[in-house]
């Protein structure tokens, strides 16, 4: 067998390939998540799962979409815990142009997510 071969006057020697696996490479496991959403889709609670189907530590987030605002990203469970709690340092850091009936919304996510087992 000729191990080399020329091009344009080089010589080169051939090195064979090692073989290639074909099989496509296995995915990985999606995300998984629990959640849930305030009725009017404002607040956005969600928490990431971990192999074992349970909540992940500290992995609790909400999402908060006020129409024609900018979203805000709260995932920092001793807050989340805290307005739950009623913590007036907690509360004072909600938005200024926060409603009663937003204020009442929040409540029932985190709320929701506490009976759950999530936060």
């Amino acid at each position: 067998m000729n191990n080399k071969v020329e091009i344009e006057g080089k010589w080169y020697e051939l090195v064979p390939m090692e073989k290639q696996d074909d099989t496509e490479p296995e995915l990985e496991q999606p995300n998984a998540f629990y959640g849930c959403e305030s009725v009017d889709g404002v607040f956005n609670f969600s928490v990431l799962l971990d192999d074992d189907g349970k909540s992940w530590k500290d992995t609790q987030s909400l999402t908060y979409k006020p129409k024609g605002g900018t979203e805000e990203y709260w995932d920092n469970p001793d807050f989340l815990n805290g307005l739950v709690n009623g913590a007036t340092d907690c509360i004072g850091f909600l938005p200024h142009t926060f409603t009663e009936k937003d204020t009442n919304e929040l409540l029932n996510v985190l709320n929701y997510a506490v009976k759950m087992g999530w936060l």
